[in-house]
């Protein structure tokens, strides 16, 4: 949560560099249904009360009065109002024009094959598209964290499932404000007036499958009705899928890698890659720094420590989530 919280902070001053990220604080709504959600949500509000944050209870009504095409069948909801959401699409576009602008190099669609190293030290990497040589090396592979990391000798459980979403026509008011989960599913209305609604979970296959399927339409659509029976005539215009990376614990690993001083992990965000990669950057822009520089990052312990590889299964198995 604290790592949220800086983002949070981070995304809100992107603007004014502008990239464009279309970043509103538009604050976020969880939805319980039945007894067993409003337990686990109640539950949840303790933890973020705890942790500093301003997290209101909203009855059934108060949830009508805040979204108000959802359903009455509601038992209750919590909102976040320091939550926000942006636009990846053209937050990526004006980024990389950003960091081109500043004189970064990007190479697209580009293999890492293998990797020369030396001791505890990675001299190279060996791509399809040739070598490239470096002082250090951060890894932020996704879900294809566990192969690159093997080409390391090094054991990060990270494992890849398909997440699909579902695109409506545009509805020309603003009716969803704040971004919504509840129901198996999330959901937001972008700022061109489309809903965006979908999500994974323990139904979808692990591995690198990006199609669509019928199921999924069917049962995103459903919940998504229950939770909004008016949207019934709304037309989906499109749906895509991706793939998340999720790991044992649910927590990302970053940091140092175990066997080589100059190499960098950021992976296993769980979904939550997007919104966390403010934050995640800047620490590991940090950690790089000191370690070129020769410097103990002042964070690692007991902060960092715990995001460390070390945690990580010596033998990569079947994860249940």
């Amino acid at each position: 949560m604290p790592f949220a919280r800086l983002a949070t902070e981070i995304w809100s001053s992107l603007q004014q560099k502008k990239i464009d990220t279309k970043y509103v604080s538009s604050g976020h709504v969880m939805i319980a249904r039945n007894e067993v959600e409003q337990e686990k949500l109640l539950a949840a509000h303790e933890i973020y009360t705890t942790a500093g944050l301003k997290v209101k209870v909203l009855s059934s009504d108060e949830l009508k009065c805040m979204v108000p095409d959802l359903t009455s069948e509601t038992k209750m909801g919590l909102f976040s109002k320091s939550d926000g959401q942006s636009y990846p699409f053209t937050t990526m576009t004006s980024l990389l024009k950003y960091l081109k602008e500043h004189g970064a190099t990007v190479i697209n669609h580009c293999e890492v094959l293998d990797f020369k190293t030396s001791n505890r030290t990675i001299e190279y990497a060996i791509t399809e598209k040739g070598k490239f040589q470096s002082d250090a090396f951060l890894l932020c592979c996704g879900p294809w964290t566990t192969e690159v990391c093997k080409k390391l000798n090094e054991q990060v459980v990270v494992i890849p499932r398909r997440s699909q979403i579902l695109v409506s026509e545009i509805v020309n008011k603003r009716r969803i404000h704040p971004f919504v989960t509840g129901n198996s599913l999330y959901l937001r209305q972008t700022h061109a007036g489309n809903i965006l609604f979908g999500g994974g979970g323990s139904w979808e296959t692990n591995g690198f499958d990006v199609s669509n399927t019928n199921y999924a339409l069917e049962f995103l659509s459903s919940r998504l009705l229950e939770l909004f029976p008016t949207y019934s005539h709304k037309q989906l215009i499109r749906a895509f899928a991706g793939t998340v990376e999720l790991t044992e614990d649910h927590l990302p690993y970053f940091g140092q890698l175990n066997t080589f001083d100059n190499a960098f992990i950021s992976g296993g965000y769980n979904g939550h890659g997007y919104g966390m990669s403010a934050v995640m950057g800047n620490l590991m822009a940090y950690s790089l720094t000191y370690q070129l520089n020769g410097r103990v990052n002042p964070i690692h312990d007991p902060i960092l420590s715990r995001f460390s590889v070390a945690r990580s299964k010596k033998k990569a198995g079947k994860l249940n989530v």
